[in-house]
């Protein structure tokens, strides 16, 4: 459970970066850029990084102690994966004394992508390259799109700007035809059947998360057809009301298929059964 949580928080780490990455670029300010949040992001990760090592190290020997800490942490490829994760930490905690600029957040955005990167079923496919580079792409769409909505939600000149809003409508398309693209390069990947779908419980979280992924871009839909609206100058404090609510509904539905991806990466695929 620890190592589920974990790497939950792992991926709002990197939503919230790619939130501040997106409120940089789109020039929407707000606290996402701050020195102060990056710091507390940095550190966050890093100790969720240890937690999750901890427990895995607890998996492997029973005992948690400074040999078996050292021995998994440079004999195995968790330790190696787990080293180059936490340098990757350090380096954000230190970039986040630096002053804040577009670059440098997108640059923090993707270093931590590509920490995650590995983590999970890439490292057991087949072609191992391919699966942590469309892992990485995976990932940092998701975290884009999720990002970008949360700061639409807690910035309302952003969420009123039409110009911001048809900025976002754009990358998010974007982001979810590549997320789209990568979960179906994933899947086949891991599912060489298509009937293990239903007969497994990988499959059956894998439908799930669908599912609810479907339902999100329905409402998607209905909200970028808000947003061709923009321009218009009647109505727009109702138009604003709706945006905002259909904006926690999307975001609300990303939220739990993160949750569900994270119980998906700890389970069994069906090509290693």
């Amino acid at each position: 459970m620890i190592v589920e949580l974990c790497r939950w928080l792992d991926m709002l780490i990197l939503s919230s970066f790619g939130a501040g990455a997106l409120a940089g670029y789109l020039n929407s300010g707000g606290g996402w850029c701050a020195r102060w949040f990056r710091t507390t992001l940095a550190g966050a990760f890093l100790i969720a990084g240890s937690l999750s090592f901890l427990e895995q190290v607890h998996q492997f020997t029973d005992e948690i102690s400074w040999a078996t800490i050292t021995l998994v942490a440079f004999k195995t490829s968790i330790g190696s994966i787990w080293l180059i994760r936490q340098g990757i930490g350090v380096l954000l905690l230190l970039l986040a004394l630096l002053p804040t600029g577009r670059a440098l957040l997108f640059f923090c955005f993707i270093a931590l992508a590509l920490a995650l990167s590995p983590v999970g079923h890439p490292m057991a496919a087949e072609s191992v390259t391919l699966a942590v580079a469309t892992h990485f792409l995976h990932l940092a769409c998701f975290a884009l799109w999720f990002g970008g909505l949360a700061v639409l939600i807690t910035s309302p000149t952003a969420r009123t700007d039409p110009f911001i809003l048809a900025h976002f409508s754009r990358l998010a398309i974007g982001m979810v035809v590549g997320l789209t693209a990568t979960g179906l390069m994933l899947s086949w990947h891991f599912i060489p059947d298509w009937l293990a779908i239903l007969s497994t419980m990988y499959g059956r979280i894998l439908s799930a998360k669908l599912i609810l992924f479907l339902a999100v871009l329905w409402v998607a839909r209905k909200n970028k057809h808000l947003v061709r609206e923009a321009q218009s100058t009647h109505g727009s404090v109702l138009r604003d009301h709706l945006l905002t609510r259909r904006l926690w509904f999307e975001i609300t539905g990303l939220f739990l298929v993160s949750a569900l991806a994270v119980w998906l990466g700890h389970q069994m695929p069906p090509m290693d059964i």
